[in-house]
């Protein structure tokens, strides 16, 4: 390598330096919010799982409703899984795998 591609590369990474202590700067928030939500996310997966908040009154199904989710649910299984799916935005497809 040349003295001046040595200088050149020196330049490049001087300059990238700010970017990484940027991105540190961002991660480092990043992760502080994160572990202030957790003790709030916590306590909304225990009331989920205590049932403590759960209404009183029973939610139930229909016969006939019960039978077409059944159904539908059955039926998932006759259809093969796409080795890609349809990409809704238009843009290609996405392997499923």
């Amino acid at each position: 390598m040349t003295v001046k591609t040595l200088t050149q590369q020196a330049c490049l990474w001087l300059a990238l330096l700010p970017l990484a202590a940027v991105a540190a700067e961002a991660e480092k928030q990043e992760a502080a919010q994160d572990s202030a939500r957790a003790p709030v996310v916590q306590n909304w997966l225990d009331l989920q799982r205590s049932g403590a908040q759960a209404s009183k009154t029973p939610q139930t199904l229909t016969p006939l409703i019960q039978e077409r989710v059944v159904k539908r649910y059955l039926d998932s299984f006759n259809a093969p899984i796409p080795v890609f799916y349809a990409d809704i935005s238009g843009t290609g497809s996405k392997s499923s795998r």
